[in-house]
This record gives C-alpha cells, structure tokens and sequence, in this order.
C-alpha cells in the first residue's frame, strides 16, 4: 500500500475549490484559489515522494479546468490574473 503525500492530497482539494468556485461563477474566489492552486502545483512537482505517473493526471485535470474557465471568462484580462501560464512556465519537466 503506497501513501499519499501531503502535497498531491493538497492539490486535489485545491483543484476542487476551484472548481467549485468557477461553477458558482465567483470569479473573485476564482482568483484567490488560483494563487493557492499555483503554490500546491510547486509543492507538488518539488515533492521526492510524488508519484509522477498519478500527479500527471491530476495536472491533466488541472489543465482542463483551467481551459474551460479561460473559455468562460466573464471580462478580458480576467486571465493575465490567473497564475497557472507562469507555475507551469518555472517548473521543469517531470521524470
């Protein structure tokens, strides 16, 4: 039985809150969760004990999230605020 760090469990509950914050249209939160989304993406590529092959898919999800929430933006420049282009831009790629 393997364990679940800390970082991917954080992740996944992150990516959920905006999820959910993008459903309700509060784009306010959508921006709060976001930079929060941002952080638990560096912690989780920077963790020794990820499981690569599962962190994958959940930026997969990460990456559909995000394109339906720039798909749906209520404002332009909405997206310059989100944070995700320049996390994804300072972190290498995985093994």
């Amino acid at each position: 039985m393997s364990v679940i760090p800390a970082s991917f469990t954080s992740l996944v509950r992150t990516r959920r809150s905006l999820e959910k914050a993008y459903q309700s249209g509060d784009w306010e939160s959508v921006r709060e969760v976001d930079v929060l989304l941002g952080d638990c993406l560096n912690r989780a590529f920077d963790d020794s004990d990820r499981d690569t092959t599962v962190l994958i898919e959940e930026l997969e999800k990460v990456l559909r999230l995000y394109a339906n929430i720039v798909s749906t933006l209520p404002v332009q420049g909405v997206a310059a605020d989100l944070k995700i282009g320049n996390t994804l831009q300072n972190n290498p790629p995985l093994d």
